[in-house]
């Protein structure tokens, strides 16, 4: 939640934060007979119960294409638990735990989200928002969320 674990693998892995990052998810969403390489086996040593449980999640990942057709889905295409177990949390944390609480909290508050973002009119009280939404992540977790924002000025 924090992010640490970026800064921690860009450092041994001598890039920035962001494309450790990058780098990670890549790995995370990688069959695991073809992580044998010096980013992998490094994630390992270091975080061993994390890479175990993505090796776990992961030891049925699906990549024999049986059928004809580019972006069409097939049986057989590509299936990566870990992918599937993260896009779950994110939906259940964003739908059904923030908007619906944000809903009842501010019944007159009109938002739209898009993955793990959130749109708000430039109207509401910002900070006020952002601590009520980092204490229900609180209260899921026992874990702060880093929260940022961005002002959208369409004109």
């Amino acid at each position: 939640v924090s992010g640490e674990i970026y800064k921690v693998l860009g450092e041994m892995w001598g890039m920035d934060r962001n494309v450790a990052k990058l780098k990670l998810l890549a790995l995370c969403n990688t069959p695991p007979k073809m992580l044998d390489n010096k980013f992998w086996n490094g994630f390992m040593e270091k975080f061993p119960t994390i890479a175990n449980m993505i090796l776990n999640l992961n030891k049925e990942f699906k990549t024999i294409k049986k059928g004809k057709g580019k972006n069409k889905r097939m049986e057989g295409d590509a299936v990566c638990a870990y992918a599937h177990l993260t896009q779950a949390v994110e939906s259940h944390f964003v739908l059904d735990l923030i908007s619906m609480k944000l809903n009842i909290r501010y019944p007159d508050l009109e938002f739209i989200t898009l993955h793990d973002a959130f749109y708000f009119p430039d109207t509401i009280n910002l900070n006020e928002v952002k601590g009520f939404i980092s204490d229900i992540f609180f209260e899921t977790v026992k874990l702060r969320p880093s929260i940022s924002h961005n002002y959208y000025n369409p004109k």
